[in-house]
């Protein structure tokens, strides 16, 4: 999820003597929607890097079990404007450094999610990593997780968390906020559908941004809006609110 090399994205308003690359309209599809999708598929989580591990690679992970007095880390993650008619996914990928098996139990809400078990170094491998995601139900939208870790009697034992996520149901509606907004199983459709979103009065532009290189835009002035769009592939969307505009550093 995270950039470890840059947090900022740089853009040229003017190349050379010439006006910069500039946003062109979107066409709609002229043909009638079989599919109206009113939410789409959102993710939050919560990822730290805070430690390489082994000192080698790339992959970086971030608690650390054992700053713990009980061997259980919590995490807190709200899933605004949730569709509790459908199922979320919750996921997460650990890490143990041992020198026998380690075991982590992950719950949400007070409901188990499931165990990871993971072998201790042997030969070249200094650590494992092993990782969880299963579908389950829910009704409210602030979750807690909770992650035991087992050292499995071994007090040398390290067990890492790389992260946490829910991917969720999210209505399709304006709060204010920029949001990016796809439908994943539409890329397995043929034909066109349509994203309708409510309470769209504050977003003044829809983008389709699947060509993150020659964005398209189109214009809003309803309270309800509804976006076409031709199945069989992924189409992502952002939504421009008037109350979000993103200042750039000149």
């Amino acid at each position: 999820h995270l950039n470890l090399y840059s947090k900022e994205a740089y853009y040229f308003v003017t190349y050379g003597n010439e006006t910069g690359k500039r946003i062109q309209s979107y066409i709609q599809p002229s043909t009638s929607s079989t599919e109206i999708y009113t939410d789409y598929v959102a993710r939050v989580y919560m990822e730290e890097d805070k430690t390489n591990i082994t000192q080698l690679s790339r992959k970086w992970f971030g608690q650390n079990f054992n700053d713990t007095s009980n061997g259980r880390l919590s995490f807190s993650l709200q899933t605004p404007f949730l569709n509790s008619s459908k199922p979320l996914t919750v996921a997460t990928n650990v890490a143990l450094v041992s020198t026998n098996l380690g075991f982590f139990n992950l719950t949400l809400n007070d409901q188990s999610v499931g165990a990871i078990n993971l072998n201790g170094k042997n030969g070249s491998s200094l650590a494992f990593e092993g990782y969880l995601k299963k579908e389950m139900n829910s009704q409210v939208e602030s979750n807690v997780i909770h992650i035991d870790f087992n050292n499995n009697g071994v007090p040398t034992a390290r067990g890492f968390v790389d992260f946490v996520a829910i991917d969720y149901y999210k209505h399709l509606v304006g709060h204010n906020k920029q949001f990016k907004f796809s439908f994943p199983s539409a890329v397995t459709n043929i034909g066109t559908a349509s994203f309708k979103i409510n309470n769209a009065q504050s977003i003044s532009q829809v983008w389709n941004v699947t060509d993150s290189f020659n964005p398209l835009s189109i214009s809003n002035t309803t309270n309800s809006f509804e976006v076409k769009f031709q199945m069989g592939k992924l189409e992502e969307f952002v939504a421009v609110d008037v109350n979000d505009y993103l200042s750039p550093i000149l």
